[in-house]
């Protein structure tokens, strides 16, 4: 392993047809004592409507010229590769990201381990909410 990967990324939410898609995606790397070693982010065009923006607060005119999933998916896998995934609900959001990743052709070479901060967070500071602001 080389470090970990904190990722994050916004969603045009839930539907019930399967319909998902990524709208906001950053990955910042880190080694093995937390400093930062890279840092990368983008707006993802989903080539659909964005849904209720209140939630994501990205509006349509912001993606219009944003790369589409397709177009940054071997990058995304590059970044994520040899790397501990680090997500605040990682048993929601890294199944989420494969399958971004498995529709746009560029499935992951294996499952990657996950580090989860709300599992964490649960652990070492008892009472704390789920919500990242918490």
């Amino acid at each position: 392993m080389h470090g970990y990967a904190r990722g994050s990324n916004e969603r045009i939410p839930h539907d019930r047809c399967g319909h998902d898609r990524i709208v906001e995606i950053a990955v910042v790397h880190t080694d093995a004592h937390g400093a930062v070693t890279g840092a990368w982010e983008t707006l993802v065009n989903p080539q659909r409507d964005l849904g209720p923006q209140r939630i994501h607060h990205i509006q349509a005119a912001q993606i219009l010229d944003a790369p589409t999933f397709g177009q940054i998916a071997g990058e995304l896998v590059d970044l994520l590769r040899d790397r501990v995934i680090v997500a605040h609900n990682a048993s929601f959001d890294v199944p989420f990201l494969l399958a971004e990743l498995e529709r746009a052709g560029a499935p992951m070479w294996q499952q990657p381990p996950t580090l989860c901060t709300m599992q964490l967070a649960r652990e070492f500071l008892p009472g704390s909410g789920r919500a990242l602001a918490d």
